[in-house]
């Protein structure tokens, strides 16, 4: 558990950094994919396919997705269960086209659909 926490810490610092020009698109992406993130469902994700709480930014949907249990409370009232895994696990359930809103305990971010398509490219098989 305690690698989990230094990453979400992580996460949070890539996210912060990144906010004040500290830290790269490159950086924040490596921080995202090693972290664990929390998926809040509306669906139980262990009985049936997730169903994930989506946002409409700039007309484009996304994903909502956060560092932390804690911080998933946000939208308890949308979606009353969650899904844990790394940030790299759960790019592969976000359907081409729709982006990724991160939010962290101090920050947040977003991942638009080209990055993502650019991060899925750059990933290998069993990576």
């Amino acid at each position: 558990m305690a690698d989990d926490e230094s990453n979400e810490n992580a996460l949070d610092r890539a996210a912060t950094a990144a906010q004040a020009g500290r830290a790269t698109v490159d950086e924040l992406v490596a921080a995202f994919l090693d972290a664990p993130v929390v998926l809040p469902s509306a669906t139980d994700p262990m009985t049936s396919p997730t169903q994930p709480v989506l946002v409409t930014i700039d007309g484009i949907q996304h994903v909502v997705m956060f560092d932390s249990l804690a911080t998933a409370g946000q939208v308890s009232h949308l979606a009353r269960y969650a899904a844990s895994m790394r940030g790299r696990d759960a790019l592969g359930g976000v359907r081409p086209g729709i982006g990724v809103l991160v939010r962290t305990a101090n920050s947040g971010f977003d991942l638009s659909p080209q990055l993502l398509d650019e991060i899925r490219a750059k990933q290998t098989p069993g990576a």
